[in-house]
């Protein structure tokens, strides 16, 4: 399985490493070639193995195996994360039972390592394995690789460390940013609404002043000739009336400066909430793919039979990327149902696809690896014929089971399948 076997050695790290791993004793302890135990491992990576190859649902699973379900049923995540840590470090019983969950979910990925002979074969895989997603698979299949050695343990683990950073700092950022927009809109909408008080108080008091001044004026222009004080009385109530008008003038404007702040922050909001909502709608398409692939290597390794559902269907996958095809075909052909593939217009002419488009009950096809024309064809084909189309998100294999496991609930008629 592993051609690249060598002499027995001991991978070890130099105490003098400047790294993220303390000094005392070895990072693994294992002879080669034999793919690595979790516990060959040194404690200083068990957090990291812990917390990124096992979802939290499956360490509960192990964890009440071992120390019991009673004992487990108030703990925090973060403390059965902590126990999970400390039990992989042991050879045996809970240990073997977080080695064996390990295989299991990760089990296409371990197989995927296998071609790899050398660091820089693993390092590819692994960059490979973090471009479609498979982050967690990726680190376990490369960590317990035979090849590698101390500096690609070193390099691998960095990275991992790192994209946790990243993906911290975004979420809080967005989470700030949308709090902070909100905070302003209140603020801003309060402040309006008192400059809108006061602007009618202001507005009540000058309709007033000008009702009186101009019952003053009448008055005095029905009367006898007033004396000279009357004309400098005027004159300054004139100059009252044209700077209380000014003054309106003044607010008038500050107030539509305000109602356009606010307006622009009304809509900075909504747009940060569908980001939001977007990211959300996002995790919930990527748990559901998870779960998806998850079932699927659980049923690679029982090797179930297939589902009676698919039987006698007809599957038409558009486009995609040659290395994972076979992985969809066989995934496909698991559940019963026939695998057509057109390449989306690279070597096969478009004039294919309305006769395979007419043999299938559903077609698929990977937004981000077909041509523009094939795409526009098979959405207009799949319209005229009423058959189903999905736009999958990518063209890995998550998306792809994904709609396997919605596929039976489709209605007949449906034209378009939001995956």
């Amino acid at each position: 399985m592993f051609p690249h076997a060598q002499p027995k050695t001991v991978l070890r790290l130099d105490a003098s490493a400047a790294f993220a791993f303390p000094a005392r004793g070895p990072l693994v302890n294992v002879a080669e070639p034999c793919r690595r135990k979790l516990w060959d491992f040194s404690t200083s990576l068990h957090c990291s193995i812990v917390g990124t190859c096992l979802t939290l649902p499956a360490l509960r699973k192990v964890v009440g195996k071992s120390i019991g379900p009673a004992a487990i049923a108030n703990q925090s995540d973060h403390e059965i994360h902590k126990e999970g840590v400390r039990l992989a470090s042991t050879a045996g019983g809970a240990g073997k039972l977080l080695q064996k969950a390990l295989e299991t979910e990760h089990a296409a990925a371990i197989r995927r390592f296998e071609s790899a002979a050398t660091p820089a074969d693993i390092l590819t895989l692994w960059r490979e394995s973090r471009a479609m997603g498979d982050v967690a698979g990726g680190y376990w299949a490369a960590l317990t690789h035979p090849a590698t050695d101390t500096t690609l343990l070193k390099q691998i683990f960095g990275e991992i460390h790192m994209l946790s950073h990243l993906v911290g700092a975004a979420n809080r950022a967005d989470i700030r940013r949308l709090a902070d927009l909100e905070q302003e809109n209140v603020r801003l909408s309060e402040k309006v609404e008192r400059q809108e008080s006061r602007l009618r108080s202001m507005v009540t008091e000058r309709d007033a002043r000008i009702a009186r001044l101009q019952a003053m004026l009448a008055e005095t222009t029905s009367a006898a000739p007033a004396p000279t004080d009357h004309d400098g009385e005027m004159e300054e109530l004139r100059a009252l009336v044209a700077s209380l008008s000014s003054k309106l003038d003044r607010e008038s404007a500050r107030r539509a400066k305000l109602e356009a702040q606010q307006a622009n922050l009304r809509e900075e909001t909504q747009t940060a909430r569908d980001e939001r909502d977007t990211a959300i709608n996002a995790k919930d398409r990527l748990a559901e793919e998870l779960v998806a692939l998850e079932d699927y290597m659980q049923a690679d390794t029982t090797a179930p039979a297939a589902q009676p559902a698919l039987s006698g269907q007809t599957f038409l996958y558009v486009g995609g990327r040659a290395r994972t095809l076979a992985a969809i075909k066989e995934a496909v052909s698991a559940t019963g149902a026939l695998f057509l593939h057109h390449d989306g217009g690279l070597d096969e002419a478009t004039s294919l696809l309305p006769s395979l488009i007419g043999r299938a009950d559903v077609v698929a096809f990977p937004v981000d690896c077909i041509s523009h024309n094939a795409m526009f064809t098979v959405k207009r084909l799949c319209k005229q014929a009423q058959k189903p189309f999905v736009p999958l998100p990518s063209s890995g294999l998550a998306g792809v089971l994904r709609l396997l496991k919605a596929w039976p609930a489709m209605r007949p008629n449906t034209v378009a399948i939001d995956a």
